[in-house]
């Protein structure tokens, strides 16, 4: 059984305050269909991990996992961060990301930054 963890910080870009309550689904791109493989709320200080086992997104061609985030409000629902455009190709069992989203585009959302 091989085990990736993935952590990492979501904070507001301008303060660099944290996001707490935010929610992260970690995916796997492939060629047809990319794989969840997990999803976490972030904590009080803006951090989350998602530990994640090779039976949830490998197959036959594929050791290590190109993985890419997804940011949602804490209603799970308003996606306010898609990092498809910055996959981390082969990555190792561990890996790190720090994600900063614009207040502009939080929205509503920014009164949460403002209030850790």
């Amino acid at each position: 059984m091989s085990i990736f963890k993935i952590v990492g910080v979501v904070r507001e870009k301008e303060s660099r305050n944290a996001l707490p309550g935010f929610f992260v689904k970690v995916y796997d791109q492939d060629l047809l269909y990319d794989d969840l493989m997990g999803t976490a709320y972030t904590g009080k200080d803006g951090w989350f991990t998602v530990l994640s086992q090779m039976e949830d997104f490998g197959n036959l061609l594929e050791a290590r996992p190109d993985i890419y985030l997804k940011v949602f409000a804490p209603d799970s629902i308003t996606l306010l961060y898609s990092g498809k455009h910055a996959v981390r190709r082969n990555a190792g069992h561990y890996a790190g990301f720090a994600v900063e989203i614009p207040r502009q585009q939080l929205g509503r959302w920014a009164r949460v930054a403002m209030a850790s």
